[in-house]
């Protein structure tokens, strides 16, 4: 069975570096400028910095590999946030670097927060040769064909965030603009999402943590991608978490499922200003076709929040009472 998957895998290497390439993490909920340049985070932390990595397929040789690398900085004045974004992916023998710059600005009106963002990034797609498995000793002439790729790209987004019975936010991002246009570019696909969450204790959320011991989230995500010659792909994610204070701590235990019948178990744990996430996520239609697979995908990521000061109730960064435009 498995000399049979490895075979597979071979035949479909291309259809999955299309894929590949347009990578984001699972618990993006964590901090969803993961997807979104416009993402401000609702801490109000001035700077933060978040490390990430996603082991696809467990145990799996070839399977997909994924590291992250994200920091934000917000300046007050200036309303804004600047940030980088940096992901390298590898897959069997190909690996892509997806890396770039982001701006967002934010204004305020009657307790809403209104977030645009904007995003510029270079690409590369390249091959290692050496990781080329194929079933005889000697590797396949055509690979030797296959030149590195070189590209730029965009990404554009908004969001909404406001405090009513608990905290609210919506967004919208685009991801690589570019790739509808520039046959170049496509193995990054274009990735567009539309998205939703609701958090029940908002003072909770902004680190008062005196009234509640507990409180929950939900969130719901529609993602459509779609390449300059592929057909339109809809996907939908769902995400739901309990948060514990414990004391000086915060525990989080959470499920999250997407239509492509997979499921995975959350974790968390925030001490200080440390927050860190695991999820593991198995295929259900594996289960249910009987087929063998390897143990899954684990996904872990640590996020630093610099806190400099503590926001007004309903989060105002100026500390002014919560009324009015900022």
């Amino acid at each position: 069975m498995k000399k049979i998957i490895l075979i597979l895998i071979g035949l479909l290497m291309h259809g999955w570096m299309a894929a590949q390439s347009n990578i984001r993490m699972s618990n993006y909920w964590l901090d969803a400028y993961f997807i979104n340049p416009a993402a401000l985070d609702v801490a109000l932390s001035p700077l933060r910095i978040a490390a990430g990595h996603r082991s696809q397929w467990v145990n799996f040789e070839g399977a997909p590999r994924t590291y992250l690398l994200t920091g934000a900085y917000y300046h007050d004045e200036m309303r804004s946030q600047f940030g980088l974004h940096a992901v390298f992916d590898q897959i069997g023998y190909t690996s892509t670097i997806d890396a770039g710059l982001t701006y967002a600005y934010s204004v305020r009106w009657n307790n809403v927060d209104l977030n645009l963002g904007l995003a510029f990034r270079y690409q590369r797609l390249a091959y290692d040769w050496s990781q080329a498995r194929t079933e005889t000793s000697m590797v396949d002439p055509a690979l030797f064909a296959l030149a590195p790729q070189v590209g730029y790209n965009a990404d554009v987004g908004l969001e909404l965030v406001w405090p009513y019975h608990g905290l609210w936010s919506v967004g919208l991002a685009s991801r690589n603009l570019l790739s509808l246009f520039q046959t170049s570019l496509e193995p990054f696909s274009n990735t567009n999402f539309l998205y939703g969450r609701y958090r029940s204790n908002h003072g909770l959320y902004y680190f008062d943590r005196q009234k509640r011991t507990w409180d929950f989230s939900v969130a719901i995500t529609v993602i459509h991608s779609r390449t300059s010659d592929s057909p339109n792909v809809l996907q939908e994610e769902c995400n739901a978490n309990l948060h514990f204070n414990l004391a000086s701590n915060v525990l989080t235990a959470g499920v999250l499922y997407r239509t492509t019948s997979e499921a995975g178990l959350i974790i968390g744990f925030e001490r200080g200003a440390f927050n860190l996430s695991c999820v593991y996520e198995y295929p259900l239609q594996y289960a249910r076709e009987g087929m063998v697979h390897p143990m899954g995908t684990i996904e872990a990521i640590l996020i630093y929040k610099l806190n400099n000061r503590r926001p007004s109730p309903c989060g105002r960064r100026d500390g002014r009472p919560c009324t009015g435009t900022l």
